[in-house]
């Protein structure tokens, strides 16, 4: 019993909340085209299961691949900066720039490049991705201890050692912290990308039903996106955990 205590809250939290959205539909002060109510919503994530499911492989594939690139693409720009300090002086400020650059607008340009295949919802999902890794793994490397620091340099070791030995392990907590804020945001990447140009995917169903005024669709792939966002989630906390574990021992 002690063990669902934590989650307590959070049911009571989706009751009330459950319970007001069946109230205004009970009371009929929502028009049902705008906001449908939960029985339309649950009923149509049943009724379209099938297609639903497709589509959420197809996001969610989308949204691991863009995650594995961007946690690629930090892993070696971060060697870079360690190596190399004037490269990250040159570069750094260009990853500040694309992380401040609207996604809507550089959306259709991605579509353009890459054309719309899985390629531009792979490329977008690591843009949106890569800032929070990038930053949040930096920041393990430069906080290492600096007794730790002056104790491999004692012992003799080389900058590749002290990197590869010392570095990379105390900043391992800092880069899953990193990879769970980008686990979410891939998602967000995926779904923009779909918006611009897909034929299937989340994005492109919920484009779809919202063309049509379908909104018990539109929330039945939200309600499926936020499933598939959690589990995306889920999977790098558990994945931290192995690590960790296996570090300890």
């Amino acid at each position: 019993m002690k063990r669902f205590l934590p989650f307590l809250p959070f049911i009571v939290l989706t009751t009330i909340l459950f319970g007001g959205w069946t109230l205004l539909h009970a009371t009929g002060a929502v028009n049902p085209i705008i906001l449908p109510s939960p029985k339309m919503v649950f009923g149509t994530m049943v009724s379209q299961a099938p297609i639903m499911f497709r589509h959420s492989l197809v996001t969610l594939g989308s949204s691991v691949a863009g995650l594995l690139i961007a946690l690629a693409a930090s892993l070696c720009l971060v060697s870079g900066f360690f190596f190399w300090p004037s490269f990250k002086s040159a570069s750094y400020p260009y990853a500040i720039a694309l992380k401040a650059t609207p996604l809507v607008a550089i959306a259709p340009f991605i579509v353009f490049l890459f054309g719309s295949g899985m390629e531009s919802k792979f490329a977008m999902s690591a843009i949106v991705a890569f800032f929070p890794i990038l930053v949040s793994f930096w920041d393990g490397i430069e906080r290492t201890p600096q007794d730790l620091r002056d104790t491999f340099r004692l012992l003799g070791a080389n900058r590749a050692q002290e990197f590869m030995l010392l570095r990379m392990p105390s900043a391992i907590p800092d880069l899953f912290s990193g990879l769970k804020i980008g686990a979410t945001l891939a998602v967000v990447g995926t779904v923009i990308a779909e918006f611009t140009g897909a034929s299937a995917g989340l994005g492109f169903a919920i484009k779809s039903a919202s063309y049509y005024l379908r909104t018990e669709i539109v929330f039945a792939a939200l309600a499926y996106l936020v499933a598939g966002s959690l589990g995306l989630f889920g999977c790098v906390v558990g994945l931290e955990r192995i690590v960790r574990n296996r570090m300890r021992s």
